[in-house]
């Protein structure tokens, strides 16, 4: 009995673990993504902020 509870456990520690580090590290990727995304917003509006300090609006159809 004790051998196959040992079994048991060992088994359920490796697969909670695995799954943690499943989790973790779906997590980070999900965090990286998000900043990720954040940056690139922020280099597209200090984009749009020097062309608009140099004179130059963008429009749906062009540039003014």
């Amino acid at each position: 009995m004790d051998v196959n509870r040992t079994i048991v456990e060992e088994h359920c520690e490796k697969t909670v673990s695995s799954c943690v580090r499943n989790v973790a590290r779906r997590n980070a990727l999900g965090k990286i993504e998000d900043l990720y995304r954040k940056l690139v917003k922020r280099q597209q509006q200090e984009a749009l902020l020097i062309l608009h300090e140099q004179g130059l609006f963008l429009r749906a159809d062009g540039w003014l």
